[in-house]
């Protein structure tokens, strides 16, 4: 039986490996992004997104400051919605939901290259302690904003090999 697994993982890699499949992921070629810089924040918690963006933009060595190749500018809206009260009538849970438009230009010609949005929604609980529900809110909303950070550098990593 093992004989027959190692041969069968064996067989699958050389499928794999001669049909030009190559992962998202893992190739390395064309892997970094050209400079990007950020644009204004706009918004009451823009600047967790800009913080956000600026750390996924530093771990593929770039600093995101002014002379970048590409400019990404957004806008951050954010909304509240109740869903539903428990059986204990203790905890509502509630939606919040993040929508991020944003833009990404060539500045040398000022050439839009994409503008798209985005949209995450996060649950959390209203509970009768006001700091409890202000934290469980603080926590949705930074979950929110790190999941529409990670999805925006992967739409301009996408971006990238368009180009």
């Amino acid at each position: 039986m093992r004989v027959r697994s190692l041969f069968l993982v064996f067989f699958v890699g050389l499928i794999f490996s001669g049909c030009g499949f190559s992962p998202v992921y893992g190739s390395k070629e064309n892997t970094t992004l050209p400079e990007i810089t950020l644009g204004k924040i706009e918004g009451k918690h823009a600047y967790l997104l800009d913080q956000a963006l600026r750390t996924r933009l530093k771990a593929r060595g770039q600093s995101g400051a002014e002379g970048g190749d590409w400019v990404l500018s957004y806008t951050l809206s954010e909304e509240s919605q109740p869903l539903g009260i428990n059986e204990q009538a203790s905890s509502t849970y509630s939606m919040l939901t993040l929508n991020a438009a944003y833009t990404v230009k060539r500045p040398s010609d000022n050439t839009t290259l994409v503008q798209r949005s985005r949209r995450q929604r996060q649950g959390y609980d209203i509970v009768t302690s006001t700091y409890a529900s202000d934290q469980s809110l603080a926590d949705a909303r930074t979950k929110a904003i790190d999941t529409l950070a990670d999805a925006i550098i992967q739409d301009l990593v996408f971006l990238s090999k368009k180009d």
